[in-house]
């Protein structure tokens, strides 16, 4: 789906290029730390907390009658927008200067499905 995009002219298909580009990374970074699991995208709006990449590590896990179902390991994204949001509504004093983006990352584990 996001291929067509790309051969399109604009800032859209260059904001495409980019995330396709660093998804590649991350694909490259996971196997060079030896990651067997299977890679999965999954192409849909974030929510408006969320700043770029949105991840989440699940696995399938068979239920009773055979069923399948998802169980999802761990969550997180990027959180630029909602730290600069914070940061307006807690600013005591003027920013002295033009304040430089924060980039912030973050990630939960639930450590009880992981055992």
């Amino acid at each position: 789906m996001l291929r067509a995009v790309t051969k399109r002219r604009g800032a859209a298909a260059e904001r495409v290029k980019s995330a396709l580009a660093e998804l590649r990374r991350v694909e490259v970074q996971c196997q060079a730390l030896g990651l067997g699991m299977e890679l999965q995208y999954c192409v849909r709006p974030g929510a408006s907390h969320y700043s770029g990449l949105l991840v989440q590590l699940c696995r399938e896990k068979q239920g009773k009658g055979g069923s399948r179902r998802v169980d999802v390991l761990a969550a997180g994204g990027r959180y630029d927008e909602m730290v600069r949001l914070f940061s307006e509504t807690f600013r005591l004093a003027a920013p002295a200067r033009e304040e430089a983006g924060v980039a912030a990352t973050g990630i939960s584990i639930s450590v009880d499905k992981v055992v």
